[in-house]
């Protein structure tokens, strides 16, 4: 006898269980849900979610296998688990959502000048070491990043031929795992300096449109005359936390 309808469906679709869809069908779905709030939230439901919520394919992918026409909607590479790659940095960030994840293939040069961060991401370098992807900022630019919210910014190696590799406006940035160099121009090293913080504090207290800078095992490179970190303005520098960092004059 022929089985019914109803056995042959799937047990997700008999239960109407979102938990007994297999992963990759979760993770479809999970593609759709904003990183935050939503995205978080789920991951706190339980383990499987937890992992599901940080699996690298929902994150977004910088690399020179995308063309200049994937810039708007980003185009979804068969051979990376159909995740959404973009031609350029300042196209995945521009396509980003709050709290996405952008991840710039390795063994590549991607270029980064003047980006403006205006909401949480997080940037990093897909290889094994920071030296592996380079971000490289040519001259006449301000910088590489520049970070009007909060975000990371993790295992990259950023040139930087402008006057700083980035600039920090307000939020909690951290800088973790890189290696930052400014290439200064003879005579002008002490315009240069690979961090630049410019968070307003106008009482002498961190207001709450401020920020804080966090350094962790950063390798900052600079030439002669030039600072590592810097606190222009009326900006100040609070919370710069340097686990291990050298600065090479």
């Amino acid at each position: 006898m022929p089985d019914s309808a109803a056995e042959r469906m799937p047990r997700a679709v008999q239960s109407g269980r979102l938990e007994d869809l297999d992963d990759g069908c979760l993770l479809e779905v999970l593609k759709h849900l904003t990183p935050l709030p939503d995205l978080f939230c789920t991951s706190r439901v339980n383990r499987r979610f937890r992992r599901l919520a940080s699996d690298t394919r929902l994150w977004k992918l910088v690399t020179g296998a995308a063309t200049p026409a994937d810039a708007a909607g980003g185009r979804r590479l068969a051979g990376r688990h159909g995740r959404r790659a973009y031609p350029t940095l300042q196209a995945a960030v521009a396509a980003s959502r709050p709290g996405d994840t952008i991840e710039l293939e390795a063994a590549q040069v991607h270029e980064a000048a003047d980006i403006a961060v205006r909401w949480p991401v997080r940037l990093r370098g897909g290889g094994a070491a920071p030296e592996d992807t380079v971000l490289l900022c040519p001259a006449g630019a301000d910088a590489a990043l520049v970070f009007s919210a909060s975000g990371v910014l993790g295992n990259l190696s950023v040139h930087s031929g402008a006057i700083a590799c980035l600039v920090h406006h307000r939020g909690r940035v951290m800088v973790q795992g890189c290696v930052l160099t400014c290439h200064a121009a003879p005579g002008l090293g002490h315009l240069f300096a690979p961090l630049v913080t410019l968070a307003w504090n106008g009482r002498g207290l961190l207001p709450p449109d401020g920020g804080v800078l966090t350094v962790v095992e950063t390798r900052i490179l600079g030439s002669a005359g030039s600072q590592a970190v810097r606190a222009a303005g009326s900006g100040v520098l609070r919370g710069v936390f340097a686990a291990w960092w050298t600065v090479v004059r």
